[in-house]
């Protein structure tokens, strides 16, 4: 491990956390509001609901929505923000202890179809509107998407809202109450109230029809949220690297345990965080370095952060 109190050498700067861990339950918690946007009608409707709620798709709607191999369908042009509803369904939890899913969904509330592809801009906001965090994109982009009037298409966001277990000692994480969203390929965008807390820059699916992703999606979300935690504990004293490899290791663990699609690696990885964390902070023994210095090279190409803990 490395001396306590001492910065680990690193190429990637400091992360700055403001405001306050957050209760894993009860992370996510819908509201409405509205913001302006572009178009014809200048105005965007930005509510949120929990799923089956008002405005969200139900099993009903999402047969709206259509899939194609590439190319515009026929009298369809691309969706405008004056024309799609944006909702954030209600938070689900990740399968690991502070982590939540939570799907952004599009929805046609114009009179004629039209298509989405790729992903939406998602920002996280502090209570003054400024950016924390600018979401990642991750997975494959999904052919392009026909909504008819009344159909939707979601990509879900993937976030770390707090670390477990709780500690006193835990780094802490910014508080998000807004989110501010844009559909693809469109510059007018609209807030959404989400009133949770992130611990690393959220990840991002791309969209697909209906108001739900699948397995691969959340495999490719775990990836890109263990790999930011491993990327902050780099940056960090060695007081907390712990809680960030913690985390980091229960991320990658459900995805593991449930075999997801693109999950290849991801328990040994976890494994190796976990026996990383449970490492003295300093004053190691030589087995114990050399146990240090094998989890990191092995974690640092896992991850592909070469040379990033010496």
């Amino acid at each position: 491990m490395f001396k306590q109190g001492a910065l680990v050498k690193t190429s990637v700067p400091w992360l700055v956390w403001a405001g306050a861990v957050l209760s894993a339950s009860g992370c996510v918690a819908p509201s409405s509001t509205s913001a302006s946007g572009g178009g014809a009608s200048g105005t965007t409707k930005a509510s949120t609901a929990a799923p089956g709620g008002a405005g969200v798709a139900g099993a009903g709607q999402t047969t709206q929505s259509t899939q194609t191999s590439g190319g515009q369908a026929a009298g369809a042009s691309g969706c405008l923000t004056a024309d799609i509803r944006l909702t954030v369904g209600g938070g689900s939890p990740a399968g690991a202890a502070g982590s939540y899913t939570v799907p952004i969904i599009l929805e046609n509330t114009g009179t004629d179809a039209c298509t989405v592809h790729g992903w939406p801009g998602v920002a996280a906001l502090n209570s003054g509107g400024t950016q924390v965090y600018q979401a990642m994109r991750v997975g494959p982009e999904t052919a392009q998407i026909t909504l008819q009037p009344g159909g939707t298409a979601a990509a879900v966001l993937y976030a770390v809202t707090t670390f477990w277990p709780p500690s006193s000692g835990n780094p802490t994480c910014s508080q998000v109450p807004n989110l501010l969203v844009t559909p693809p390929n469109e510059t007018h965008s609209a807030h959404l109230q989400i009133n949770t807390s992130m611990c690393v820059a959220p990840a991002l699916s791309a969209l697909s029809p209906g108001s739900t992703a699948g397995d691969s999606a959340l495999s490719a979300g775990a990836f890109a949220e263990a790999q930011q935690l491993w990327k902050a504990g780099a940056g960090a004293i060695s007081a907390v690297q712990g809680a960030y490899w913690t985390e980091a290791a229960a991320v990658l663990s459900y995805p593991a345990g449930t075999n997801a699609p693109g999950s290849t690696g991801f328990s040994a990885a976890a494994q190796k965080l976990t026996q990383l964390a449970g490492l003295p902070d300093a004053m190691q023994n030589p087995t114990q370095q050399s146990e240090s210095h094998a989890d990191t090279a092995a974690l640092n190409s896992f991850f592909d952060t070469p040379s990033l803990y010496s």
